[in-house]
């Protein structure tokens, strides 16, 4: 009997051992699961170059891009945050489908050429200084910024349109929680102790004083769109949800009527 209990105890301490290595791995490499720096494609990034600029915030500066459209007879700005993964040049090539007079795109913290190194706070720090160099540039007034967040791009747009008068912001494929979508995928680790960077749309999301749309994807293989059924729960009005059938996280601007749900939220 002693012999199956000292077995029994080593074989727990043993897995305890496992599992609190397994925690610290992923407490010390969520980073690399949440955020995917990367470099914008070169030949974009030099056919662009007279349109890049450069924006303060705090110690660290971020680069973005003006895409103009002269010719528009919309008033509309449109501030957009993209994926982790994603280089907002192929968003700035597709400024024409939008119905917008200027579009900025802006490269988080370690992507491209921005300084410093990707979080929540940072994110949310540069958001805020994007609004505030964007509302001081001639002819960009506040009421006229529409902000456009994709995936951990809506986290940073639910939080900016919180914290910063806007005409309206529009969340493509968002999430409630980065928390809550950690929660789902690692349903045994102590996930609300261990995440650095929860980006609690559902807190801000309350807060937020203008016209909100969510376009989602009902095949998002990444953020079930559950999640962002429980954003748009706690959303006030007035307020808009949209499910794109047959399209995933990745493809959803595939969707024929992806730029037409945008631009008709833009237009009124």
């Amino acid at each position: 009997m002693k012999t199956v209990l000292r077995t029994m105890l080593t074989i727990s301490f043993f897995l305890a051992g496992v599992f609190v290595l397994l925690c610290a791995f992923l407490y010390l490499q969520q980073d690399r699961f949440i955020f995917f720096p990367r470099k914008n494609d070169a030949e974009l990034a030099r056919a662009w170059q007279a349109q890049r600029v450069e924006i303060r915030s705090g110690d660290a500066v971020v680069e973005g891009w003006w895409a103009d459209d002269p010719a528009s007879t919309a008033q509309t700005v449109v501030l957009y945050f993209g994926g982790n993964g994603e280089d907002v040049l192929y968003t700035a090539q597709a400024a024409h489908e939008l119905h917008a007079r200027r579009l900025l795109v802006t490269n988080y913290r370690g992507y491209g050429g921005s300084q410093g190194k990707p979080s929540q706070a940072a994110l949310f720090q540069d958001a805020l200084a994007i609004f505030d160099y964007a509302v001081h540039q001639p002819g960009v007034r506040a009421e006229n910024i529409v902000v456009i967040g994709r995936s951990l791009g809506s986290g940073v747009a639910t939080y900016l349109a919180a914290n910063r008068p806007v005409r309206g912001v529009i969340l493509v494929t968002p999430f409630d929680s980065i928390l809550a979508v950690a929660r789902e995928h690692y349903r045994f680790f102590p996930v609300g102790l261990l995440l650095r960077h929860p980006f609690r749309s559902d807190e801000f999301a309350p807060k937020i004083k203008a016209p909100a749309m969510i376009v989602a994807a009902d095949q998002d293989e990444v953020v079930p769109v559950a999640h962002a059924r429980r954003l748009f729960d706690v959303l006030p009005e007035p307020k808009s949800i949209h499910v794109l059938e047959g399209v995933g996280h990745n493809s959803i601007e595939q969707h024929p009527d992806y730029y037409r749900l945008i631009n008709g939220f833009m237009d009124r």
